[in-house]
């Protein structure tokens, strides 16, 4: 099977299943954006860190961090009652503490540095994947479904494109591959898709038990595919520097065509933060 067909398959398998829990219950929704988030801050973390004993606690201590927002946000929303805003703070400190506290008997050369190590996987991972979670109980999960299909389309078309007719480097020193004729390719496969996604999602509340808990305005889903256009190209390209730097071509072995989750993940992790700022604050 080649690459290109392989590419196509998980792509076209990860949307299928991620549907399935989206059109599931919370539950399915939690435990598929779960998962996906402990696998991928586990393949950062196998990244940036060596093998040895104190880095395999160190990459466990950096996944239990990095889940715990997630985790938190959860357990707010659905137990209210019990996990309210002010409970979620007060516990997440200490978890947040956990490295500097396991660091200091590590008895390593460079400590700062490996807390450093540890809280860019929360900061990079951990934070976006956890805003899954507000997005999906207040707003449903049209944003989260357009988000993924913007920048899953946009993936797709910059990749045939670029590797038929690409010849203009979009960034030679991060990414050598990524070209400005695939980025053409993929705004127009966007535009396309820009019309289409309101129906499709429409298919979907009909004819499933997809949550639309708030209707998205002509200018919401604007803002969506541009979210998607800007900063799953920018996520993309972070990934490729932090895989550059430690000389490394795929994040894991997982997905076939993909290479890992953080591979797959990473231009639609990465947009999520801006697209709970626009959420929260402008809509």
């Amino acid at each position: 099977m080649s690459d290109l067909v392989q590419r196509a398959v998980t792509a076209i398998t990860l949307l299928i299943v991620a549907i399935a829990c989206l059109t599931g219950n919370h539950y399915t929704f939690l435990g598929f954006f779960g998962v996906v988030s402990i696998l991928a801050l586990w393949e950062f973390y196998t990244i940036i860190m060596k093998d040895s004993k104190a880095n395999l606690l160190r990459r466990i201590i950096g996944v239990v961090i990095g889940i715990s927002p997630f985790l938190l946000w959860a357990g707010h929303y659905l137990h209210p009652s019990f996990f309210g805003l002010r409970q979620i703070g007060f516990v997440f400190l200490p978890i947040l503490s956990l490295i500097i506290i396991v660091e200091l008997f590590l008895n390593a050369d460079e400590p700062i540095i490996n807390i450093g190590y540890v809280f860019m996987g929360f900061i990079y991972v951990g934070v976006p994947f956890s805003l899954f979670v507000p997005i999906h109980f207040q707003f449903g999960n049209a944003p989260i479904l357009g988000l993924w299909a913007f920048v899953a389309a946009f993936d797709v078309a910059a990749y045939l494109v670029g590797s038929q007719i690409g010849k203009t480097p979009l960034f030679p020193r991060i990414s050598p591959k990524k070209t400005w004729e695939g980025i053409g390719g993929g705004v127009g496969l966007l535009i396309i898709l820009f019309f289409l996604l309101p129906t499709i999602i429409r298919f979907l509340s009909d004819n499933f038990s997809f949550d639309l808990t708030n209707q998205l305005s002509i200018n919401d889903w604007t803002a969506i595919a541009v979210i998607a256009l800007i900063f799953g190209t920018i996520g993309d390209l972070v990934e490729s520097m932090v895989k550059r730097s430690y000389g490394v071509k795929d994040s894991g072995h997982l997905l076939p065509g993909h290479g890992g989750f953080l591979d797959r993940f990473d231009s639609v992790f990465f947009p999520v933060p801006f697209l709970a700022a626009y959420l929260f604050l402008l809509v």
